[in-house]
Order: structure tokens, then C-alpha cells, then sequence
């Protein structure tokens, strides 16, 4: 824009030269929405990073979508540019204000409707905060399925402008997916609604695909329906190292087996020493690698098992391939059929052989549904301990009827979940599935004295956990039969209103003597362990001459 003989001017200076124009816009969003001031305006003109920075006539903040309407209509009819903005939180200089342009704030369109629970579905203004919509969904019993680091900020109208993704893209998609509906203003003004939210809709062109990812080009969003998904309350996270790419997408690849995988971070070691640095935080692991990748599971239940064995079952493989494979390559590099070359054919070919072996071994030492040590390897480790050491045997309460209630693939969550507290148990105790429900935590050098206190905090952990039962898992004709069923045990598991069900476990404890078969203190483990039943289950008993009988305080069955 240019005056006739002053040459060019600033836009701001031009743009705001027509009084009509500046009473306009504060008479359709009111005059605390029109910011002119130049202090007013710096945060609106600044790129996150601070290194973009833009220059706007004004920073204009409509509260509904007629307001952007209007607002569109004004700048249109004055045949001046708008730049939309969301919560500017782009690292890019997308959202600064190209040189005089009217910058449209819709961080007031934080407008949200009540969650539409049985669609999974809510519909809320452009301007809303993605962690104010994952608020508003978990309030519901619902979440939202994008996340990323600038909840906090970041807008629903920015992440469907630019479709973003975030870390869990790899599970829910990205913000494509998660639309069901939206409604925008178009250049001219026009408003245009999509916010049925029905799924299976084939009338006509499909408008809010067209304006996902647009970034402001063709409309601005105003509204969004979106997609919720069940709540995922259980996380495990793993960080692997690697030798490089290669093996990291071999590793995703397997990963994908699991049902519960929902994100999948890939990074270098530049990127490790760059946070190491800045945060002043220690090597996560003892030897560098090639690369680094970071995967979270989420579900109903943990899944941490799952994860390990997955990434355990996989290095084992890639490890041993890797270094047959580099010393093949070393081979061929000396000279393929040279007495150097066949020396490293021969070093290629132990390697492999001995990966099998380890892979195999791995196999027959571990139980394949819970990744614990096998009935196998406790043998192994018990025939060769030395007194003292201590035998905990432990057993799933009513786990029988557990099965018959649920079904067995509950009956295998509850296992993989009890198996999961078993493994972290602390005092120096290695857990073993030694069969069905039944459990060994072998404690060498240590009484029963010593470990009491560390399976007292075992049994609570367990007691405290809640298993979620996802829907169609309760196999009851009557809401009370399976309770009925326990109770004639002399104990009810009951199942929360919320679908929880409670998991305890009974405990015997049996230590070494001098010169005691290794046999008669499994035995008297064993013993304590059918005391610790009789005498109402959820507690601990420990085989002594000093203290039998010994129980738990405070070990009553949970209700």
C-alpha cells in the first residue's frame, strides 16, 4: 500500500489511517479485543523460538464464529491480508504476521460441548488447549488420542490446521483421524458447518478433509468435532539401545506384535549428548550405541512384560546376526577363500551357531507368557545355592475361579500382571513360574526373617493393584455368581462397579539350615504356604521352629 507522494508506508501506519476501518472491528468484537498497541501486539508478532517475527496492522480476538465471520467480512471488504493464530506455538514461523497483515487471535473460541458418551465424540472451539480437552474427555472416562509436548498451549484449531500428530501417531493416527466434523469461515466470510459426527457419511464432497492440514489457506477452523478413545490408564516405557536404524526398525517391526503399543521415538547419540548436556543428566546405559529408541505401551493393564520380551526376544537375534554378519563381511574383505578370509568365516559361523544357542537357551529358561525365569531355571539355581537363603512360594488367591468366571485370557492378564509385581519384588529375590498360579522367589544369602518384611510389601503391592476388565470379559449370568462362587471358599474377590477386579496372593516362606536337603526346605515352604490358605488367604506364613505360625499383621482379605 502506498500513499501518492510519500511513497511506501508501513502497513500498520496505513492500515490504521482509516478510523472507519479500526471502529469497524471494535464494534463487532468489542474494543478490548482490538489491540493496536505496540507492547499489546509483540507477544502475537513472535515465533516461538523468537527467531520470526512478524509485523501485523492489529491483533483482532473474535469470541464465536459469527464474530470471525464479521471480522473476515471487514478485512475482505477493505481488501486487507489476515494471518490465523491459534496458541503460536509453531517452531517454523507459520503463524507470524506477514508485514501488515490483521492478525486473527482465536485463543477466546474455548467454547466445549458436554462429551457425547456414547458416540465417544465432543465438539469444542478452535482456540481450546489440547490439555484442556484432555481434561475434558478424562472427565468423561475418555481420552483424547494426539499428545504432544505443547499441550499446554498448542490449540485443537492449530492441530487440525496442520494436522499435526504428536507421539502417539503411531497407535490413533493423526489429527485426520481424529476429526469427525468441523466449522470455518472461508475468505469471504461464508460459514460453513459440518459438525454431525456421523461415521459412515457419503453426502456430498467431504469439506473437513479438504481443510485438515491447510494451515489457514482455504478457511479458518472455528469448531471441531473430534474422536475420543477408552482410557488407557497402564504405561510401560522402555528405552532400548541399538546398533543402528536397521536394527531399531526390526525392533518397531516386532514391537507392532503388541496390541498395547502407542509410541515409538527413534534418536542418535547427538541428540542423547545435546538433553545429556543441557539437563545434566548421566548415561542411561554404560556403553554407547548407535542409536535409541524409546517405546511406550498403553492399555487396561500393564504391559511392561510384553515390551521387555518383545525387545529381549529381538536383541538376542539381531545381536548374534550382527556380528556373524560384520565378521562374513570382514571375510570377504580379506579375500573370501585366503587363510585370513577363512578364519573369519569360521568366527562368522561360531557366532551365529552360539546366538541360536543363547536364543534357544532364553527359551527353555523362561516362561513364555510372563517372561519369569521357568520352573527349569529355579531348579538350575536352587541345586547349586549354598545356606543360607530363603523359599517364598506363592499362589494366586482363587485363580481357579478367576478362570471359570472370566475366561482364560483374563485369567492370563492376571497372571502376566502378578508375574509383573513379582518381578521388581526387592531384597535380592529372583521370582520363577514354577507352574500354573504357583510362583518361587528364591532370596540367596538371606532368612526368613530378612525377607519377611520385603513379600510383605509384595503381598500389599499386589492387593493395591487394581486389574480392569474391558468389556465382554465378565462371562457371569448373574452379576453375583462369580462372588458367590469364592465366597464359598471363605473369601470374595469382588468386582467394582467400575469392572475392576481385586488380585491378592498367599505367601510361604521357608529358610535354610546347614545341613537341611535343598528338597526339605521347598517342602516346608510348600507347608507354610497351605497354612497361609487355611487360615484365609491374602497373607504370609513362614515355616520356623523360632516363629511358626508367624502371619502377617493386617493381612485380611481385601473386599
Amino acid at each position: 500500500m502506498t500513499t501518492e507522494n510519500a511513497g511506501p508506508v508501513p502497513f500498520r501506519q496505513a492500515a490504521w489511517g482509516t478510523a472507519a476501518l479500526a471502529d469497524r472491528l471494535r464494534k463487532l468484537v468489542g474494543p478490548t479485543h482490538v489491540l493496536v498497541d505496540a507492547d499489546l501486539i509483540a507477544p502475537y508478532e513472535t515465533d516461538w523460538t523468537g527467531r520470526f517475527i512478524g509485523m501485523a496492522a492489529c491483533v483482532v480476538r473474535p469470541g464465536s464464529t459469527d464474530e470471525v465471520a464479521a471480522v473476515v467480512r471487514a478485512c475482505h471488504d477493505a481488501g486487507l491480508p489476515m494471518t490465523v493464530q491459534g496458541g503460536n506455538t509453531g517452531l517454523v514461523g507459520g503463524a507470524a504476521p506477514a508485514s501488515g497483515s490483521v492478525l486473527i487471535s482465536l485463543t477466546r473460541l474455548i467454547g466445549r460441548e458436554p462429551v457425547d458418551v456414547i458416540e465417544a465424540q465432543v465438539t469444542v472451539g478452535a482456540g481450546l488447549t489440547l490439555e484442556a480437552l484432555q481434561r475434558h474427555a478424562s472427565a468423561a472416562g475418555l481420552h483424547f488420542g494426539v499428545d504432544l509436548a505443547a499441550r499446554s498451549a498448542a490449540t485443537v484449531g492449530g492441530l487440525v490446521a496442520t494436522n499435526a500428530g504428536g507421539v502417539n501417531v503411531l497407535r490413533f493416527g493423526s489429527m485426520r483421524q481424529q476429526v469427525t466434523g468441523l466449522e470455518a469461515v472461508l475468505a469471504d466470510g461464508t460459514v460453513i458447518s459440518r459438525l454431525g459426527g456421523l461415521a459412515k457419511d457419503n453426502t456430498g464432497y467431504d469439506l473437513p478433509q479438504l481443510l485438515i492440514g491447510s494451515e489457514g489457506t482455504l478457511a479458518i477452523i472455528t469448531r471441531v468435532r473430534v474422536r475420543l478413545v477408552p482410557q488407557l490408564p497402564a504405561r510401560a516405557v522402555a528405552l532400548v539401545a541399538l546398533p543402528g536404524t536397521g536394527a531399531a526398525l526390526e525392533l518397531v517391526a516386532a514391537a507392532r506384535a503388541l496390541p498395547g503399543l502407542t509410541a515409538a521415538e527413534l534418536f542418535y547419540p547427538a541428540g542423547l549428548e545435546l538433553v545429556r548436556e543441557y539437563a545434566q543428566l548421566s548415561a542411561p546405559f554404560t556403553a554407547p550405541a548407535g542409536a535409541y529408541l524409546l517405546l511406550e505401551c498403553a492399555g487396561p493393564v500393564d504391559d511392561l512384560l510384553g515390551l521387555l520380551e518383545a525387545s529381549e526376544t529381538l536383541l538376542l537375534e539381531i545381536s548374534g546376526m550382527f556380528w556373524s554378519l560384520l565378521a562374513a563381511c570382514l571375510g570377504l574383505e580379506a579375500g573370501g577363500v585366503s587363510g585370513q578370509g577363512t578364519l573369519y568365516f569360521a568366527v562368522s559361523g561360531l557366532i551365529l551357531a552360539s546366538s541360536i544357542v543363547e536364543s534357544s537357551y532364553s527359551l527353555a529358561y523362561r516362561d513364555e507368557l510372563t517372561s519369569l525365569h521357568s520352573r527349569r531355571a529355579f531348579n538350575d539355581a536352587i541345586s547349586g545355592m549354598k545356606h543360607p537363603y530363603a523359599v517364598a512360594a506363592v499362589d494366586i488367591d482363587h485363580f481357579k475361579s478367576i478362570n471359570d468366571t472370566y475366561g482364560h485370557d483374563t485369567g492370563d492378564q492376571v497372571l502376566r500382571l502378578v508375574a509383573s509385581r513379582l518381578a521388581s519384588v526387592t531384597g535380592g529375590g529372583n521370582a520363577y513360574r514354577v507352574g500354573g498360579e504357583e510362583f518361587t522367589i528364591l532370596f540367596p544369602g538371606r532368612n526368613s526373617e530378612e525377607v519377611f518384611q520385603h513379600l510383605e510389601l509384595l503381598r500389599m503391592n499386589i492387593e493395591s493393584c487394581s486389574f480392569r476388565l474391558r468389556r465382554g470379559e465378565d462371562r457371569r449370568k448373574n452379576p453375583r455368581e462369580g462372588e458367590r462362587r469364592v465366597a464359598g471358599r471363605g473369601q470374595t474377590t469382588k468386582r467394582a462397579n467400575s469392572g475392576a477386579l481385586s488380585v491378592t496372593v498367599s505367601i510361604g516362606i521357608a529358610e535354610s539350615r546347614p545341613r537341611a536337603a535343598i528338597e526339605r526346605v521347598i517342602e516346608l515352604a510348600d507347608k507354610a504356604l497351605y497354612n497361609a490358605k487355611q487360615s484365609g488367604r491374602n497373607r504370609i506364613e513362614v515355616a520356623s521352629r523360632e516363629r511358626k505360625g508367624r502371619t502377617t499383621q493386617n493381612s485380611t482379605p481385601t473386599s
